[in-house]
């Protein structure tokens, strides 16, 4: 079994409080929880009456950051995936240990315990693939935690109205990149010996392509300060693969806006 690359101890906070002008070390101990024992008091008082907590806990990637990825609740951290390539992810457990689960078996839990914490119900476009949230968990797990008001910063709808044809045509090249890279993954496919069967919508791969172009897209868009709409729905992404027209929408951080969004530029 790979050892995970975490403490495997409470973990503590030091705080250097100078008196008299000698330095003293403080550990302040948190008391961590282990998987499906997460408080998330936080979150759910909020649900009622904050709009931005209540569409975020819609989301499965942003309500799994909040809980489990959020350096304001280091005590909730408790999955972690190490490695990328094998298909184990680690939970603790209630000896502080880590316990090593096949994909297929522990995200269906880690759905559960999200939707049934946090009153929700991840449905459409929340039902990303296994691989997807396999993908999404490493990624998380390397990166390190978050804080909150970083998880839920705005994101602006970037359109024909509002971006620049730069950046518009930047995006797009983006995305069409993307797609010839799925191209050359599936053209020798058994069942895609011909690459237009990413465009056909009757066939159960193309929704399955659909859904790894959104994937990958958002990734091809981290350094760019982008990302596909929330609001955009698989049947959008196969109007674009399947018409080669720039159908999409994106979102980009708010500390970025100010340099983007600008019309003619």
């Amino acid at each position: 079994m790979v050892p995970v690359p975490v403490e495997t101890t409470q973990p503590s906070i030091v705080q250097n409080i100078t008196n008299n002008n000698n330095t003293v070390n403080v550990s302040i101990n948190i008391q961590v929880n282990t998987f499906t024992k997460e408080n998330m008091d936080y979150l759910v008082e909020r649900l009622q009456n904050d709009p931005v907590i209540r569409n975020a806990a819609l989301d499965f990637g942003t309500a799994y950051e909040l809980v489990h990825n959020n350096s304001d609740h280091p005590e909730n951290q408790t999955i972690r995936k190490p490695v990328k390539k094998d298909d184990i992810i680690y939970v603790r457990n209630a000896d502080d240990n880590w316990d090593g689960h096949p994909s297929q078996t522990i995200i269906p839990k880690i759905k559960e315990n999200l939707e049934r914490k946090l009153n929700t119900r991840f449905t459409g476009e929340q039902l990303l693939s296994n691989k997807a949230i396999r993908e999404m968990i490493w990624q998380k797990s390397c990166s390190g935690s978050r804080n909150e008001a970083d998880i839920l910063k705005t994101s602006y709808t970037i359109d024909s109205e509002t971006a620049s044809s730069d950046v518009q045509a930047t995006l797009h090249k983006i995305a069409f990149e993307v797609l010839e890279k799925l191209y050359a993954i599936y053209e020798h496919c058994d069942d895609a010996d011909d690459p237009v069967v990413l465009r056909n919508y009757t066939s159960e791969i193309h929704w399955n392509i659909c859904r790894e172009f959104k994937q990958n897209l958002n990734q091809a868009l981290v350094e760019t300060g982008f990302q596909l709409s929330p609001q955009m729905k698989v049947v959008h992404v196969s109007d674009f693969i399947r018409f080669q027209t720039p159908l999409l929408e994106f979102t980009v951080s708010e500390k970025n806006i100010h340099d983007i969004l600008t019309p003619g530029g």
